[in-house]
């Protein structure tokens, strides 16, 4: 046994499943194009903190307080994602030893995932 809920599993092989399919033009998308999104999304959630904490609060019955530092949270993820033209860069390093440079590319890779507790990340 996985240890996993039947009906979560089934629920995590469709996002798996979801995000493969969405990984084919995804990753075709420039990155200039993937910061505008993220910048769109920032907004977007900025906008809509009120909504967003509330939402939290009636499905999670958590504090107002508490769905609005979860909000401060996601958004400050978001922000950081903002960078992701910085993120993306690669590196030179030129004369390593004689007659050789290195340099390193970064490119996405495909679907990951993580599994955390419940009220990570208190």
């Amino acid at each position: 046994s996985s240890g996993i809920n039947a009906e979560y599993g089934e629920e995590m092989q469709a996002a798996v499943d979801a995000a493969k399919a969405a990984f084919k033009s995804w990753s075709q998308v420039s990155v200039l194009t993937r910061q505008g999104i993220m910048f769109k999304f920032q907004h977007l959630i900025k906008e809509n903190m009120a909504e967003l904490s509330k939402n939290i609060t009636l499905e999670q019955g958590k504090t107002l307080v508490d769905a609005e530092g979860d909000v401060i949270r996601g958004l400050q993820i978001v922000e950081h994602a903002c960078s992701v033209t910085s993120l993306q860069m690669g590196e030179t390093m030129p004369g390593v030893t004689k007659d050789m440079d290195t340099c390193s590319i970064r490119a996405t890779l495909g679907v990951c995932a993580g599994i955390t507790t419940f009220n990570f990340p208190a």
